[in-house]
């Protein structure tokens, strides 16, 4: 059978945007969710197995409290839940932050594009 004559029409083409999207609300949950975070992750290896066994340096967690929403205490490196926060917990964050920025800034990249293409299209009629 031929590839072009295999055609499903109940799917649709998807685009960067429309994926990048809810790829980047699952991780602003996950960032305002830490628990759920640390539910979905598992050590592949004895190093994060030793990085998940211990908790991130007092001050660090102070560090994060200035700048999470969901508010670390100040005597504990634990949520307001009493989660205790794992240097892995910490490492894939981070990594997450990394994804989510260029996921955001490429979005962002290519609708101005879109938008300049279109004006410029306006312009030609």
């Amino acid at each position: 059978m031929d590839l072009n004559q295999r055609t499903n029409t109940n799917v649709k083409p998807a685009g960067f945007e429309s994926l990048a999207i809810p790829l980047l609300k699952q991780y602003n949950y996950y960032f305002t969710h830490p628990a759920h975070l640390h539910a979905q992750v598992q050590p592949l290896n004895v190093e994060e197995l030793s990085m998940a066994q211990s908790e991130i340096p007092p001050r660090k967690a102070l560090a994060l409290q200035r700048h999470s929403s969901a508010g670390l205490k100040q005597t504990e490196p634990a949520t307001n839940k009493g989660l205790k926060l794992s240097q892995l917990d910490d490492v894939i964050e981070e990594k997450m932050v990394r994804i989510s920025r260029t996921l955001l800034a490429t979005t962002v990249l290519l609708r101005k594009n879109k938008a300049k293409a279109g004006i410029k299209k306006n312009y030609q009629s």
